[in-house]
């Protein structure tokens, strides 16, 4: 059975923080750093599957707010 999980990027998760911020009358550039920070931490503590979902839960603060 295929797997549900969508195969989120670090460029989709800026991408949707850019996003965010435009729609909510934010300053893009900062909330686009945040993000990276925050991919930035992810990256250092969590490899292979859970860096994968720790990613995609970063990418749903941003698309489902």
């Amino acid at each position: 059975m295929p797997s549900a999980i969508m195969n989120i990027t670090e460029v989709s998760v800026i991408k949707a923080a850019r996003e965010w911020a435009e729609k909510n009358g934010r300053d893009d550039v900062q909330t686009a750093t945040e993000a990276a920070d925050a991919i930035g931490k992810i990256r250092s503590k969590f490899t292979g599957d859970q860096y994968q979902k720790e990613l995609e839960n970063l990418y749903r603060r941003y698309t489902h707010s």
